[in-house]
């Protein structure tokens, strides 16, 4: 157990599973930021050397008996760091965005990471579309954008390079939910199966690849949640002074990430309760918690509150001249109705061509943006083995987790079920409420709910290993592998899209 280990064997193996591979990740985005961008055609014919390559590796090491599930795990990470590169490497920095708009328009995500590499200094207005949003994200790539700006590359070869830096958030997500998985003491194997959804998950090839401040909000946010899953195993005071810090850090970069504050107020509060004899360490940790991470989280939303009276949760509304409005359209259609044709359309809908009408249903359109984003990758069998494998891996994870959260023997051995599904929980009714209050298609994406990813990979990865009857296991294994193929014939050879 790792509460035995000595500081020195804690250290070396902190080295060996986490700061080793950040460092490794960090050095690859590094080195790929100056190759040049390849052809689809390129990067397919390197999509299949590599996936026979790593077929054949895998074999090896196996028929050779060097395969173990902490080889396994590191495997998995090297494929799902290549297929981020390829998808960097094929797609433009105007190409499958959100808000980012072009380096000379003056406007989004683009302008404002712009503004700060140019001034140094965080916006003076908020009237500049996607300028109201906290600026950690906006800082760190515009301090990227300045330095690369005193080399030879030009506004729109520096924009290209700002993907490498949301794609190293991609692939640091992926370490922290191996250590999530490894901080509820998950077995290797276990760990492993779960690794597998987070490596192959579209989502984190997408907003990976966005110049945006999605994946920056959620890879701190899980982090978050690392830190809290840690100070409920050991009670130390530093780990909740970081999942303070993180949390703060996550709202810093987006205001959403203030969506944890609901899961985390049932733990602080179930420990209080089961504490209540002894509560002043509790209580002190808890007041830490809140100096942290309330001034880091908060202090943007509040200035821009003070200078432009702008409300705290803000978003911008299309309105009803947009060509994506669906307010027309009741709540009960959005929630429960779903026309066959979009159900047959993997991707989603915009009413453009031969599309059924837009996409109006909530759950549909996110199944559909969790994989694909919001665009259309072409036509092909991949694209239905993709979108189905993963509505059925969700819904077997959500209602494994429901099960386990409700189970009383279950939650009495470890209530950190019920924080999943509470975590869940407020993140559904926070995205169906924007989505009613927001009528718009675009509204519907995934992106705002990325950090359910590792609950979904979590359970879905307990169902397999705890499957009754014992025949559901080959049958959820085979999901998951048509899950992890289906993506990486999507994303790794995307000549066959035709993009």
């Amino acid at each position: 157990m790792e509460s035995t280990l000595s500081k020195k064997q804690k250290w070396q193996k902190d080295l060996e599973t986490t700061w080793l591979p950040c460092l490794l990740m960090a050095l690859v985005c590094f080195l790929s930021a100056f190759l040049n961008d390849k052809s689809t055609d390129d990067i397919a014919k390197v999509g299949l050397c590599f996936f026979c390559g790593f077929l054949f590796v895998v074999v090896y090491l196996y028929l050779n008996k060097m395969l173990s599930w902490q080889t396994a795990i590191t495997l998995i990470f090297i494929a799902g760091v290549f297929v981020r590169l390829c998808y960097i490497f094929y797609t433009g920095y105007r190409v499958r965005q959100h808000d980012v708009w072009s380096v000379d328009s003056g406007k989004g995500h683009m302008a404002y990471i712009q503004y700060i590499a140019t001034n140094l200094a965080i916006p003076d207005t908020n009237e500049t579309w996607q300028f109201y949003h906290p600026p950690l994200h906006h800082i760190l790539a515009g301090l990227l954008y300045r330095f690369l700006s005193h080399g030879s590359l030009q506004p729109e070869q520096i924009a290209e390079k700002l993907q490498f830096l949301t794609m190293f958030y991609s692939c640091l997500t992926m370490i922290t939910c191996d250590r999530l998985f490894a901080a509820l003491k998950l077995k290797d194997s276990t760990r492993f199966l779960a690794d597998c959804v987070i490596a192959f998950h579209p989502t984190f090839f997408q907003v990976g690849g966005d110049l945006n401040n999605d994946m920056l909000a959620s890879f701190l946010a899980i982090l978050s949640i690392l830190y809290l899953v840690k100070w409920w195993n050991e009670q130390k005071t530093k780990q909740l002074a970081f999942c303070g810090l993180f949390l703060g850090l996550s709202m810093m970069a987006k205001i959403s990430g203030a969506i944890l504050a609901f899961p985390y107020a049932f733990l602080f509060l179930y420990r209080l309760v089961k504490n209540i004899k002894t509560p002043k360490r509790l209580i002190k940790q808890y007041l830490l918690f809140g100096i942290i991470s309330i001034p880091i989280g908060m202090w943007y939303p509040i200035r821009n509150l003070l200078r432009f009276h702008q409300n705290i949760l803000y978003v911008p509304d299309f309105g009803p001249n947009s060509g994506q409005y669906i307010g027309d359209i009741s709540p009960f259609h959005r929630l429960f109705a779903i026309p066959s044709g979009q159900l047959a359309f993997p991707y989603q809908c915009w009413a453009n061509g031969d599309e059924p009408g837009l996409g109006s249903n909530i759950f549909l359109s996110a199944f559909k943006t969790s994989v694909f984003g919001e665009h259309s990758l072409g036509a092909g069998p991949w694209a239905y083995i993709l979108l189905y494998s993963f509505i059925f891996l969700a819904v077997v994870s959500f209602f494994y987790m429901l099960w386990n959260a409700f189970d009383k023997k279950n939650f009495k051995e470890n209530p950190t079920h019920a924080l999943w599904t509470i975590l869940i929980g407020s993140l559904l009714i926070s995205f169906i409420s924007f989505c009613l209050k927001y009528t718009s298609v675009c509204s519907q994406d995934f992106r705002y709910l990325t950090i359910t990813l590792p609950v979904v990979a979590l359970y879905f990865a307990l169902a397999i290993e705890k499957a009754k009857p014992r025949w559901l296991q080959p049958c959820f294994l085979c999901l998951l592998v048509a899950f992890c193929l289906s993506s990486y014939m999507t994303y790794a050879v995307p000549a066959i899209w035709g993009l």
